[in-house]
């Protein structure tokens, strides 16, 4: 049987592009998600030991009103609020700052990232100094 000039070329074209097909293959295992990698990525930070869900967010609410926020009067009540917890939300091995600001502004609907960009006092954050030190999950002793 004889093999036309054609059919050779078809034939040698057809194993060509096989033999690229197997070396251009790609697994996607690398694209899919592996819960096991996912869940530990998750948990690197510690959880936080202060319940910011169930906060009483008045000292905020109350008096940081927009649409035009004061900064004056948002700052000063983020403060009250905040600086009694500043160890647990300064502590980046923990979700305490970012469950605090997400509480924020659930509870009082803010626009993101309203009091990290009124109320920043330079690259250390917040200077809490003048604001009472006790922790209002505790009473006072």
């Amino acid at each position: 049987m004889k093999i036309s000039p054609h059919g050779l070329v078809s034939l040698f074209s057809i194993i060509l592009l096989l033999g690229f097909a197997s070396s251009l293959h790609i697994s996607l295992d690398e694209f899919e998600s592996h819960p096991a990698t996912s869940r530990a990525l998750l948990r690197e930070k510690k959880p936080c030991k202060e319940d910011f869900a169930n906060k009483d967010y008045t000292i905020i609410t109350s008096r940081c009103k927009g649409p035009n926020y004061q900064a004056n009067e948002c700052c000063s009540a983020f403060k009250e609020f905040a600086c009694p917890y500043a160890e647990a939300i300064s502590d980046k091995t923990t979700e305490c700052a970012a469950e605090m600001f997400y509480f924020i502004e659930i509870y009082g609907h803010y626009p993101l990232r309203l009091f990290v960009d009124m109320c920043s006092e330079g690259e250390g954050g917040m200077d809490c100094t003048s604001v009472n030190a006790t922790s209002p999950s505790l009473p006072p002793a």
